[in-house]
């Protein structure tokens, strides 16, 4: 936790300096691009689904789950476990 009389040892960063040279663009379908090359779909025919205004919640809902549950389930369990 950051007490205010640390936060002067804090410098203000421009969203460019943070990013790095990684680049992102909105998502388009309800599927995720998985690290072995294959789609990982977040629901049912997700890849059948745009991604729009109206469906946008239900998508970040999806993913957060994907990356929380199926992508970091063992290192939670450890951490649950005090490993």
């Amino acid at each position: 936790m950051t007490v205010w009389s640390e936060a002067g040892r804090h410098r203000p960063a421009a969203i460019s300096e943070l990013s790095g040279s990684r680049g992102w663009s909105p998502p388009r379908r309800f599927g995720v691009d998985a690290p072995v090359c294959t789609v990982v779909e977040l629901r049912s025919g997700g890849v059948d689904f745009k991604v729009t205004l109206e469906n946008v919640e239900d998508y970040v809902e999806l993913m957060t789950e994907f990356c929380l549950e199926r992508g970091i389930r063992r290192q939670m369990e450890a951490l649950r476990l005090g490993i």
